[in-house]
């Protein structure tokens, strides 16, 4: 296998993954069929039954197959993996078709495009379904909301202010061996490295202390994924929508809006029409962080040139607020990210 088969199977074997941990969350909530009996449960704790399709579909993975229900769950999972496959992109189907049996057969020289291998794809999901299935534990109430008070960041706040104050002792060096030159360059260089870490982890913090936590109602919004309850989030929702789009729930609504503008060939203002190839690539690759998309957000705020977390979200929010239709939000999008980009890696400078 070359090196770009390889880039293309690791690619694919993500998105499958993450496109059946969405399906998984479809399928707590739909209630369980019955079609075990009441009693099948008790075996994963006292007094628990099966109560969702996924445990179920879960108890099916880790026990059977039971005689007669192979061709029954086999209709039940696959309308959900078909609608999963349908809010793919056709580009994101060709690519993931070369990672199915039958994409493997394509001629690599051809200068046609892979056709997509829609059958391909449905037995590469129901895979990952069911080695996701097979790893889950049954009886966890999975997806269940922190029901209790209100958290408060206030507690961390204070220790990190308390941590930006401190400074090393000698003592603390004893085993360095520096010359006294260097020692007081060490001790000037962690007492920097620490006030200008901790500016930003407190940075963050502030941000992050405004926004709703588990436990809050604004947190138990109408959306799948707590964090596309954020503004930010939803002004790209408002954009999706506008663009003719049912935004995909269980995806960040920021990351396909800015996919959206790749898919639709939007040009890249400024610097990052260069780099185009790579930044379309890049984006997609922002689908495949599940199952933490907190870590994608956190890192789309990240631009070491533009500030602390809170001011970046208020520009980007901003920006998307008085874009004049989804066009112009996600062209402001791609550029925001070629910013990132350029940012961290010097290639794109």
């Amino acid at each position: 296998m070359n090196g770009i088969d390889r880039a293309i199977w690791e690619f694919a074997r993500e998105r499958f993954t993450f496109l059946a941990r969405g399906i998984a969350k479809d399928l707590r909530l739909q209630d369980a069929s019955g079609i075990y009996g009441d009693d099948e449960g008790s075996r994963y704790g006292d007094d628990y039954q099966l109560n969702s399709l996924w445990d179920e579909y879960c108890h099916e993975m880790q026990n059977g197959p039971h005689e007669g229900l192979e061709s029954a769950w086999d209709q039940t999972i696959r309308p959900f993996v078909e609608q999963a496959i349908n809010i793919l992109s056709s580009r994101e189907q060709v690519l993931l078709s070369l990672a199915t049996d039958e994409g493997c057969e394509f001629d690599p020289d051809s200068s046609e495009l892979p056709p997509i291998c829609r059958d391909g794809l449905v037995t590469e999901i129901v895979e990952a379904l069911a080695a996701h299935a097979t790893n889950c534990r049954i009886g966890s109430s999975p997806g269940a909301l922190d029901t209790s008070p209100s958290n408060s960041f206030s507690d961390i706040r204070a220790f990190l202010v308390e941590t930006k104050a401190w400074k090393p002792s000698p003592y603390e060096l004893d085993d360095t061996n520096f010359s006294i030159d260097l020692y007081d360059a060490a001790i000037t260089l962690i007492e920097k490295v620490v006030d200008v870490a901790m500016d930003r982890v407190i940075g963050y913090i502030d941000w992050r202390d405004g926004l709703s936590l588990p436990g809050d109602a604004g947190y138990r919004a109408d959306e799948d994924l707590p964090i596309n309850s954020w503004p930010l989030n939803l002004k790209a929702k408002r954009c999706l929508q506008e663009a003719g789009l049912s935004p995909n729930p269980h995806q960040l609504y920021l990351v396909q809006l800015l996919n959206l503008g790749f898919e639709r060939e939007l040009p890249i203002p400024g610097q990052g029409h260069e780099y185009r190839p790579e930044l379309e690539l890049a984006a997609g690759q922002l689908y495949a962080h599940d199952p933490n998309p907190a870590q994608v957000m956190r890192w789309l705020l990240s631009n070491a040139d533009a500030g602390d977390i809170s001011e970046q979200n208020d520009t980007l929010e901003s920006a998307l607020e008085n874009a004049g239709d989804w066009r112009e939000a996600a062209q402001s999008l791609m550029e925001w990210f070629y910013d990132l980009k350029a940012s961290e890696d010097p290639y794109y400078r």
